[in-house]
């Protein structure tokens, strides 16, 4: 949510203060996207606005005029004097009128920072070799900075999908309104790649208070099952549509047993394929069970082989649909010479909500 300002002194709603080399391309290029897609209005430097080796008046005026200053400490941060000259401008600022500071320790440790150890010591010993500067301003500025509450990003190890099979839980604690979510957004846009599914989830808490969690989940299920998620083998794809469209709620041995006229041995495979992507799980009771927006996908992929003439699809599981095909006779030749499966049970005059699901050469 974009913070907006009742005073015309103020142009900006955040200053990026960053080592260009380490994040432009990667960190800060995605949180300077989120913050932009958030309704913020953010200065970014341009190269073009870097002159000499010291800081440029048009930069001072930026960080002067901005609401919130946001410090990308990376690696080789130290190792630019720019960036350094910006920190103390803006901790100076910050001092002067309140500027809101807020650090972001990008694969550096808050220590190293504080008290120049690790790369900061040694870009900062290169600097006094280099520069006839009073490195004292900087060096207090860095110890500023790190005194200050902010995040942390040591190591992407925690959120490699490569260092194992656990899941990775990752925090960001801060006070209400200072970016957390920009922040988790930003992370998220640099890792979604690396899943064969994900999913970005806002407000978690009042959502859920609003409209449940089932609610929640469902948001989930349908962005990372949506049907061009599904990413199947063509017959275990075809067992999991056999399943969601006939065989919700039945005991996994009856389900085992009708579909072997269809796949064979091959089944129980397809079916382990199907648990071991969670799209199905098997109940205390040896049921096969899964969410109402799984069943929902898979009756939607097998309707859209043919929207209006049910008879030309492989599975019928609505009443009336049953009901139209066996009394218009409408069953295609192309079904009739292969295999289909149909939930039905008739009664005298009338179908049954649940019915008998099986398969028919």
């Amino acid at each position: 949510m974009a913070v907006t300002s009742t005073s015309r002194a103020f142009i900006y709603d955040v200053f990026l203060n960053f080592r260009g080399s380490d994040t432009r391309q990667g960190f800060t290029g995605y949180l300077h996207k989120a913050l932009h897609d958030s309704g913020m209005h953010v200065f970014i430097d341009d190269e073009g606005l870097k002159c000499g080796e010291r800081i440029t008046p048009a930069l001072v005026e930026a960080i002067e005029k901005s609401k919130i200053a946001i410090t990308v400490l990376s690696t080789n941060y130290a190792s630019s004097s720019f960036c350094l000259d910006e920190l103390a401008t803006i901790l100076d600022c910050s001092q002067r009128r309140g500027l809101l500071v807020l650090p972001v320790f990008y694969k550096v440790l808050p220590g190293h920072v504080r008290h120049q150890q690790g790369s900061y010591g040694e870009a900062l010993a290169r600097l006094e070799e280099r520069y006839d500067h009073d490195m004292g301003n900087w060096k207090m500025a860095l110890n500023q900075v790190a005194d200050r509450s902010g995040f942390t990003f040591n190591d992407r190890k925690l959120l490699d999908v490569g260092c194992g099979d656990g899941v990775h839980l990752i925090g960001i604690h801060g006070m209400g309104g200072v970016g957390k979510s920009t922040l988790a957004r930003a992370v998220y846009n640099l890792i979604t790649d690396q899943f064969d599914g994900s999913c970005f989830l806002q407000n978690v808490r009042e959502e859920s208070n609003k409209h449940g969690l089932k609610h929640l989940q469902s948001i989930i299920l349908s962005q990372v099952l949506g049907m061009k998620e599904i990413n199947l083998a063509k017959e275990e794809k075809s067992v999991f549509l056999d399943i969601a469209c006939c065989f919700k709620g039945y005991k996994l041995s009856e389900v085992e047993e009708k579909l072997r006229a269809l796949y064979d041995n091959c089944m129980k495979y397809h079916i382990g394929v199907l648990f071991e992507k969670s799209l199905i799980k098997i109940s205390h009771d040896g049921r096969v069970t899964f969410h109402d927006l799984i069943e929902d996908i898979g009756k939607e992929i097998d309707r859209q082989q043919s929207p209006r003439e049910p008879g030309k699809r492989r599975r019928l599981w609505l009443q009336n649909d049953i009901i139209q095909v066996l009394k218009d006779n409408s069953v295609s030749e192309k079904l009739m010479n292969g295999r289909f499966l149909l939930q039905q049970s008739v009664t005298t005059q009338r179908f049954r909500s649940r019915g008998r699901q099986f398969g028919a050469e």
